[in-house]
C-alpha cells in the first residue's frame, strides 16, 4: 500500500527531525494561497493525532502556528529559500516512496478546503522538485497539472 493513509509506510524508520520538517513544509504549502484555511489545519490535526497522539498533535500544531508567524519576518524569497533548504535536507534522509507519500500528503492538505489555487499548484511543484519527486510521472497531481486554470473546485 503506497498511500499516506497507511502511516506505517511513512513513519517506518522515521528520522528524528521528520515531524519538524513536515510542519515546516506543511506551513509553506498551507500558506501558498495567502490564506490559512481551517479545513487544512483540521486535516493536519487529524493526521497528527491519529499517528502521534493528542500530546504531540498539540505540540506540533503550536509549532505550525509559530511558523506562520515566523514566515512574516522574512521576504517571500528569503522564506522560500529557507523552505527549500529544509525540504532538500528532508529529501536526504527519506526514501523515494516516503517522498512520494509526503507529496501525496501535501496534496491532500491543499485539497482539504475543496479549492486548489494556482499558487498552491506552483508551490506543490516546487516542493516536489526539492524533494526530487516527479509529479508528472507519479500521477499524484490529478487535475492539478492544468496550468491554464487558476482555481479548481473539488
Amino acid at each position: 500500500m503506497s498511500d499516506i493513509d497507511a502511516p506505517s509506510q511513512i513513519l517506518k524508520d522515521e528520522h528524528p527531525g521528520f515531524l519538524l520538517s513536515l510542519m515546516i513544509v506543511s506551513s509553506y504549502v498551507i500558506q501558498a494561497d495567502g490564506k490559512i484555511m481551517h479545513s487544512e489545519l483540521e486535516f493536519l490535526r487529524g493526521f497528527l493525532e491519529e499517528n502521534y497522539g493528542i500530546e504531540k498533535k498539540e505540540k506540533y500544531i503550536g509549532l505550525l502556528l509559530n511558523l506562520f508567524e515566523e514566515s512574516k519576518k522574512y521576504s517571500s524569497d528569503e522564506w522560500r529559500a529557507k523552505i527549500k533548504e529544509c525540504t532538500q535536507e528532508l529529501s536526504g534522509y527519506t526514501t523515494d516512496d516516503q517522498r512520494m507519500l509526503l507529496v501525496s500528503f501535501l496534496i491532500k492538505t491543499v485539497k482539504a478546503d475543496k479549492k486548489i489555487e494556482y499558487t498552491e499548484v506552483q508551490t506543490l511543484h516546487d516542493v516536489a522538485g526539492w524533494l526530487r519527486v516527479d509529479l508528472m510521472l507519479s500521477g499524484r497531481i490529478d487535475n492539478l497539472k492544468a496550468e491554464e486554470i487558476w482555481t479548481w473546485e473539488i
